[in-house]
């Protein structure tokens, strides 16, 4: 029996191997472009002197990811509209990931703030190739794979985008400290290659047909934003949007910003915050997904609003008192314990009340996305108008006023 299912499986993976390769390949090359802009160019922008209302708004060059739902209609109308989808896939990812390869070499070349518009319109073009090359591999991963291999090759994803994210985060700290920044992001830019030869063996038959519709308008958009308005109530799903984001944007967004302002070298930073925040990250996932088998997701995500608070409170100690560097490990983990759990329980609860449709799913996302953007950028103004103690402390009491007004107004998609 278990000759049986090995041989099985060899032939499936024999059948599926291009497919398999280019998903994964694809969510690395996302997951270096996502975590580049956001972990490898704050700390860089930040070394240079850069205000953090400037950097803020460079990092707003990955709205794209957040703009997706517009993306993926268009995309998808146009792989229909070809005789030769599997032809037309491996030539336009092959652009995309060349035109993701020599923005991400550039990337590091840029040391005056007086380039700024020019890093953030080349942020903007890598991110938007990025989205696009992301939906192709959404478009294979829905179409050819079916049943219990969805799951394994959503896997296989998820594990591809946290090679992606080990190398944007960690590898371009250490490059960085002994080769520079312009080198860093040269040498993490060439695992797109990987990507671009696994968009070159890509092999698969369509035999077919699609019905070309014509590309989803943005009105149509409003209607499923209306649609969700009605059935779970506006204010319920913005107040929980917003405090699902806001924490996750002023620490995430603008983690890499504060420790460097803090003294945290490039090093210490790769050892403190992104080699242990991804292991933790991947054990919250195990952790979340067997709280919410146990408890239900109702109560998973009451938890995850303490949660949200402690992670802000986290953040809070460390820039009002001076903390030694096991003093910083600890408290930086913590919040990165808590916001992984937040995290996970909010795509959980995304998808519960989204109820298998993926637009309604991909619309509360995007949502998602903008408001983390734009509460990056507000948070740096409140920086340089402020303090770093200021924004930590005004998330933290916004986020305990969104939590009580959630529970009062006892929300329909989770009561």
């Amino acid at each position: 029996m278990v000759q049986q299912a090995g041989i099985k499986i060899e032939k499936v993976w024999n059948e599926h191997f291009s497919l398999w390769l280019f998903v994964f390949t694809s969510s690395i090359t996302c997951g270096i472009v996502f975590f580049g802009a956001l972990v490898g160019m704050g700390y860089m922008l930040s070394e240079r002197g850069f205000t953090v209302t400037n950097i803020s708004g460079i990092l707003l060059g990955s709205l794209p990811y957040s703009f997706k739902f517009i993306i993926s209609p268009i995309v998808k109308n146009a792989i229909a509209r070809q005789k030769d989808k599997c032809l037309y896939i491996k030539r336009t990812s092959i652009v995309l990931q060349i035109i993701m390869f020599i923005g991400m070499s550039f990337c590091g070349g840029y040391t005056k703030e007086s380039y700024s518009v020019i890093i953030f319109l080349n942020l903007f073009l890598v991110t938007l190739a990025s989205s696009i090359n992301d939906l192709f591999a959404d478009y294979i991963r829905l179409r050819y794979f079916t049943g219990k291999r969805i799951c394994v090759i959503t896997s296989v994803g998820t594990i591809g985008f946290k090679v992606g994210m080990l190398l944007s985060s960690v590898c371009v700290l250490y490059m960085a400290n002994y080769y520079g920044w312009h080198n860093a992001f040269i040498f993490v830019a060439c695992f797109i290659i990987c990507n671009t030869i696994s968009s070159i063996l890509l092999r698969f038959n369509d035999t077919r047909d699609d019905n070309v519709k014509h590309i989803t308008t943005i009105k149509q958009y409003f209607t499923f934003y209306k649609q969700l308005m009605a059935k779970y109530g506006a204010i319920s799903i913005v107040l929980l949007i917003l405090l699902f984001k806001i924490s996750d944007s002023c620490i995430n967004g603008l983690k890499s910003v504060f420790l460097h302002q803090l003294g945290i070298d490039k090093i210490s930073f790769a050892n403190i915050s992104q080699f242990t925040g991804i292991i933790i990250m991947v054990i919250m996932g195990a952790v979340s997904s067997i709280c919410v088998y146990k408890f239900g997701t109702k109560k998973c995500v009451y938890i995850s609003f303490l949660c949200e608070i402690c992670a802000c409170l986290c953040f809070l100690i460390l820039s009002l008192v001076k903390t030694s560097i096991i003093e910083l490990f600890i408290l930086i983990n913590i919040s990165t314990f808590f916001l992984s759990f937040s995290s996970m329980i909010y795509r959980t609860y995304i998808s519960e009340i989204a109820d298998g449709d993926i637009n309604s799913y991909t619309v509360l996302i995007s949502m998602g996305s903008l408001f983390r953007s734009f509460a990056s950028y507000m948070g740096g103004i409140i920086i340089d108008h402020f303090s770093w103690s200021v924004l930590y402390a005004v998330c933290c009491i916004f986020t305990i006023i969104c939590s009580i007004a959630i529970i009062k107004a006892k929300i329909k998609c989770i009561c």
